[in-house]
């Protein structure tokens, strides 16, 4: 199932406030076009910093996901394997994560590749 992509600007005004009181003003807004399974994905730039934030609306089949994501963050951050989860929140129908803004790239699978080695590192990563 295709999700299709809703622009930061038309989530509803209550979503964004709702975001601001976590965030305090919201400075400047870059949506992110990478990645199939959300239907809001951006950068947000507060007085606060920087976060990726991610969502789905509630009632979205794959909206089980999204929660099952923020379940288990706290076994994965600070080993290297995923961004520290900020803040989760539901507001006006929309479920929205919020991570911390890391610099990146989507790992390169093809052969040769130096992302292959990092790649398989994560892989064998044990506790």
């Amino acid at each position: 199932m295709a999700t299709t992509r809703t622009a930061f600007e038309d989530l509803p005004a209550s979503v964004h406030t709702a975001i601001e009181e976590r965030t305090g003003p919201l400075l400047k807004i870059e949506s992110v076009t990478a990645g199939f399974n959300s239907e809001i994905s951006a950068r947000i730039f507060s007085e606060a910093g920087t976060c990726f934030v991610k969502g789905l609306r509630t009632d979205h089949p794959r909206a089980w996901t999204q929660r099952r994501e923020a379940e288990v963050n706290p076994y994965l951050r600070g080993r290297g394997i995923a961004p520290a989860l900020l803040w989760s929140l539901e507001a006006a129908g929309w479920h929205l994560l919020a991570f911390e803004a890391l610099d990146g790239h989507h790992a390169d699978y093809s052969p040769g590749s130096p992302d292959l080695p990092k790649v398989a590192a994560t892989l064998r990563h044990t506790r």
